[in-house]
């Protein structure tokens, strides 16, 4: 009786080399793809309700500050802003709103500034 012998893939040395040079080629080219670290990023949050679109968020992100513009069906349009290395403990969010399916080009209809510092927050409505 005659038995084939009993072969594992993954001993094969042509395997092997081919999966090294293939995994090497994978992380230099995820090494490569990224991004540099003082470049602005900017990200779409969508909200789904069902199969319907109820709202966008356009977030961005830079060194100094951290903002979104949200759009919402039906409700006000908000844009907030914060700026990044601010003294430890205070923080300051700047917020605006306008009315519902308002031009781009709109004035807001209110400002608010938002200020913690330790334990405490302050509102502060700014001019609009």
């Amino acid at each position: 009786m005659m038995f084939r012998p009993f072969r594992r893939p993954l001993t094969n040395p042509f395997v092997l080399a081919f999966g090294g040079l293939m995994l090497l080629a994978i992380g230099a080219g995820l090494l490569f793809a990224q991004p540099t670290a003082s470049a602005a990023r900017e990200y779409t949050v969508v909200y789904v309700a069902g199969f319907d679109t109820i709202g966008v968020e356009r977030v961005s992100i830079s060194d100094s500050s951290l903002g979104a513009d949200l759009r919402m069906r039906g409700q006000p349009r908000i844009r907030w802003m914060q700026r990044l290395g601010e003294p430890v403990g205070v923080h300051t969010v700047h917020i605006d709103a306008w009315r519902p399916g308002a031009a781009d080009t709109a004035a807001p209809i209110q400002r608010l500034v938002l200020r913690t510092r330790a334990d405490s927050a302050y509102v502060f409505a700014a001019p609009a």
